[in-house]
């Protein structure tokens, strides 16, 4: 029987079959998982845009985490319309992602539009990523109960829990 430290030294021929496939599988959802864009929506509203645009920065100078941002800025704001038609184009904002952002600062101000993504995502089995703002102890204990897991900002945090909950 070989000792461990001679399998570190033996040719990949000398591994068994399943090893060597188990650990090629290993590496590509590694390189998958860190090469990959993750798609994200994160809640937000036009006329307090200034946490969303901080969360975007912040994400976007994070190293090895790249994303797809699926959230409609507020330069791309859409024009007035019918609630229905509002929630319609949140669906199709949140459908194709893999993790819903939602600041936990914003929720006095918007609730219920928050409410809304936060039932869509969950009802389509999408993860919620709750973020405490800058300097808070607190969490509206509505984002506190529909998330997955709730981080305080900063990029290491925020990029570890969507990593965890997607």
């Amino acid at each position: 029987m070989r000792s461990f430290g001679s399998w570190l030294s033996a040719p990949l021929s000398c591994f068994p079959h399943w090893f060597a496939l188990w650990y090629l599988k290993a590496v590509l959802v590694t390189m998958e998982r860190h090469c990959m864009s993750t798609r994200l929506f994160v809640s937000h509203s036009w006329s307090y845009s200034e946490r969303y645009i901080a969360m975007v920065n912040l994400l976007n100078n994070r190293p090895y985490f790249t994303f797809s941002n699926y959230s409609v800025p507020e330069t791309k704001a859409f024009g007035p319309m019918a609630a229905h038609k509002m929630k319609d184009e949140l669906r199709g904002q949140i459908n194709p992602v893999h993790c819903v952002i939602i600041i936990g600062g914003m929720w006095a101000n918007h609730s219920d539009w928050i409410k809304f993504e936060m039932d869509y995502a969950k009802s389509i089995n999408k993860p919620i990523l709750g973020v405490r703002p800058r300097g808070a102890q607190m969490m509206p204990l509505a984002v506190s109960n529909a998330s997955n897991m709730v981080v305080n900002w900063t990029a290491d945090s925020i990029v570890a829990g969507i990593r965890t909950i997607t």
